[in-house]
């Protein structure tokens, strides 16, 4: 398997405020290429974010996500970076990261499952009789 993953760690919230740092991991899998996978070593067993691939692409230049995941371009920070915005009934947590570092690891995504192919890849894998009976992986 060509899995993707890259380990962030986010820079200070600005306003004053002072959190302990958080270390994230984003994980890309080709088998689910439309997805990316957010977990925090110490975070609460199978706690963990998914959202799509190119909501993440689309959030590094304009703010994107309307749903619990949100990508906004920080146009106040020195340099670039976006905030990762986390939501769920029981809070919200924003995560400002590198562009830089995202770029990167959604450019090791796309050599291997390049955007706008991914329903492709679905096709195939189904052809090929990838997935079990029932579709799970």
């Amino acid at each position: 398997m060509n899995e993707v993953q890259t380990v962030l760690h986010p820079y200070p919230l600005a306003g004053g405020r002072v959190y302990p740092p958080v270390q994230v991991i984003l994980t890309w899998r080709p088998t689910r290429p439309h997805e990316v996978t957010l977990t925090a070593p110490g975070a609460a067993p199978g706690a963990a974010w998914v959202f799509a691939r190119d909501l993440l692409a689309a959030g590094l230049d304009a703010p994107a996500g309307l749903g619990d995941v949100s990508v906004l371009p920080d146009l106040a920070a020195e340099e670039e970076r976006v905030e990762l915005v986390l939501s769920s009934p029981s809070g919200r947590m924003a995560l400002p990261l590198p562009v830089a570092v995202l770029r990167s690891f959604l450019a090791a995504t796309w050599d291997i499952v390049p955007a706008d192919h991914e329903t492709r890849v679905w096709e195939a894998a189904w052809t090929d009789g990838m997935f079990p009976a029932g579709g799970a992986l």
